[in-house]
C-alpha cells in the first residue's frame, strides 16, 4: 500500500514527511525502510530520524543502508528490531560483454540482528 507524502523539489521525501509517517506507522506491526529512497541529503536525514524513533520492528536495506552508513549513531537509538539485509549479487554476464545480465549466480542475503535484539531473538 502506497500514501502520498511531502516531497523535495527533487521528487524525494522530504524532512515534512516525517509526522505523517509516524502517523502511519499507528496499527502496523513493522516497518520497510530503503528500496527507491534515493541518497538526498533531506531524505538521509528523514531516514535517520525515524530508524532513531521508530517504536516498531524494521527492516532497513538498499538507500535505507546507504542513509545510515555514513553515520550508525541513528541505530543506536532504535528503539525498535533492526534487520539490517545486505545482498550480495554477483552477475554472471557484463555489460561490456553484450549478454543481458540475466541471472545472479550468487544472491544469499544475510540479515544482521542489532544490539540487544540478537538476544531476544536467539
Amino acid at each position: 500500500m502506497t500514501f502520498p507524502l511531502p516531497e523535495t523539489a527533487e521528487s524525494s521525501l522530504s524532512l515534512e514527511a516525517e509526522k505523517e509517517i509516524f502517523r502511519l506507522m499507528e496499527g502496523k506491526s513493522a516497518v520497510a525502510i530503503g528500496p527507491g529512497l534515493s541518497t538526498h541529503g533531506e531524505t538521509i536525514s528523514l531516514v535517520k530520524r525515524i530508524v532513531a524513533r521508530c517504536p516498531l520492528p524494521m527492516v532497513i536495506d538498499a538507500d535505507g543502508l546507504n542513509a545510515l552508513a555514513s553515520d550508525l549513531a541513528a541505530l543506536t537509538k532504535c528503539r525498535g528490531r533492526a534487520i539490517l539485509t545486505l545482498t550480495p549479487v554477483k552477475w554472471p554476464d557484463s555489460p561490456e560483454s553484450g549478454t543481458p545480465m540475466s541471472r545472479p549466480i550468487e544472491s544469499a542475503p544475510q540479515k544482521l540482528l542489532l544490539g540487544s535484539t540478537a538476544a531476544a531473538l536467539s
